[in-house]
């Protein structure tokens, strides 16, 4: 019976271990994941806002000084769906980078999505 006891109380600290050890993985996996997202979420931003320039200076001219627009709102919309769309889901679905992991963690008073840091 003692050596029932003993086995089962090996397999429990065996388990123990495996569980601890996964744990530590899936929380590492889920701090690469997320510093993957939050990465490539900036990089889409900005290529979304510096791309489509154009098209706000010139809706920004149409509103201010009443000229009138070159294309129609909704042409505007098929041309940025066709011309910006692989380019932003390339952007989204990049791999992360080897440094990603090596960084301190972002300060989330300071380091916004928004900022330059």
């Amino acid at each position: 019976m003692t050596d029932l006891l003993q086995r089962s109380s090996h397999i429990t600290d065996r388990t123990k271990i495996i569980y601890h050890v996964s744990l530590e993985v899936v929380h590492y996996l889920l701090m690469l994941i997320g510093r993957l997202i939050f990465d490539n979420l900036k990089k889409l931003i900005a290529y979304t806002l510096t791309s489509n320039v154009a098209e706000m200076a010139a809706m920004m001219m149409y509103i201010l000084a009443g000229i009138p627009l070159p294309m129609g709102a909704l042409t505007i919309l098929f041309v940025d769906l066709g011309t910006d769309l692989l380019p932003a889901i390339s952007l989204a679905l990049e791999t992360t980078e080897t440094s990603v992991m090596t960084r301190m963690p972002r300060d989330l008073k300071n380091q916004r999505l928004f900022t330059n840091q």
